[in-house]
């Protein structure tokens, strides 16, 4: 999980024809970013709303590579409030273990 500041969003819920994107969970958009880690490589995501992240925001997202038709391509996905818990536990878990002089994973509670 990364934090990023978006210099360019791009949203559609729309194909060439004009018909709504539709998934099976629903209508959802298509999202583009521009951020000034990546420069001016798009990243295209998911969403199951509009955006409401746009040009100076800062926000976490999980970056992956995807090859599609024989290109490799960049994907985000934001961060939900799980994965946003899950990383503060990791980090936790690790100074405890520092402060401890332990590996918590070798030990059940």
């Amino acid at each position: 999980m990364e934090k990023i500041t978006l210099t360019k969003v791009f949203s559609n819920n729309k194909d060439k024809e004009g018909k709504m994107y539709e998934g099976k969970f629903g209508n959802f958009y298509r999202v583009g970013i521009q951020c000034n880690e990546y420069g001016e490589e798009w990243i295209n995501g998911f969403s199951n709303r509009q955006p409401t992240y746009g040009e100076g925001d800062t926000i976490e997202v999980t970056i992956t590579e995807e090859e599609w038709q024989g290109k490799l391509q960049k994907k985000f996905k934001i961060a939900r409030k799980e994965d946003l818990l899950e990383a503060r536990i990791v980090l936790l878990e690790a100074r405890v273990d520092k402060l401890e002089g332990t590996n918590s994973e070798a030990e059940p509670f």
